[in-house]
């Protein structure tokens, strides 16, 4: 699609707000073009660029090279809390990705390790689906892992997928080691 205007406010800094310098910075660029121009992930596109200013319209620049707005995976999930709920079970919750433009998260994945002492950590994961009742809400997703043992440490991570592959992983902020009993 062509845009017949752009307003870009250059002296205000339109979408010049700090970039993080990791993975997510790459997502975060196209997000800002998708948003913008409003291209597509997957599609090629060729830009050509016209100011306007106080003297008037210039003539556009030259045509640039055929451009492929990649599909990337998502952002990461963010601030995943845990926190005990029931005997051997534990609720996560977590923010989901910035909204991403290039492709919609389709599931998240859940892991769960068993921190054990001198042994090796066992670990097993949940693949929750975006279409399923178990995941709701647009600013914060809750899911209950069962079947822990009480007295026992965990660590939990969660990291969103699209058809493009699985965001960076994050971790809560502290491992939960789980009490006997839980208190209402």
């Amino acid at each position: 699609p062509w845009v017949a205007k752009l307003d870009v406010d250059v002296a205000g800094g339109a979408g010049d707000s700090e970039v993080p310098a990791d993975a997510d910075a790459e997502r975060l660029r196209l997000d800002r073009l998708s948003h913008i121009c409003r291209v597509q992930a997957g599609a090629s596109y060729i830009f050509e660029v016209r100011s306007f200013n106080s003297y008037g319209l210039s003539s556009p620049s030259p045509a640039s090279q055929p451009l492929l707005i990649p599909e990337l995976p998502p952002c990461a999930c963010r601030n995943l809390v845990a926190c005990q709920v029931g005997l051997g079970e534990v609720r996560l919750s977590w923010q989901p990705p910035p909204e991403s433009a290039t492709v919609p998260v389709h599931e998240y994945q859940v892991s769960c390790v068993k921190l054990t002492h001198g042994g090796e950590p066992y670990e097993f994961c949940e693949t929750l689906n975006c279409d399923s009742h178990k995941v709701h809400g647009t600013y914060w997703i809750r899911h209950v892992v069962k079947g822990l043992r009480s007295s026992t440490a965990y660590s939990f991570s969660v990291c969103a997928v699209n058809s493009a592959g699985a965001g960076r992983e994050v971790t809560a902020e502290r491992a939960l080691t789980l009490r006997p009993e839980v208190k209402s």
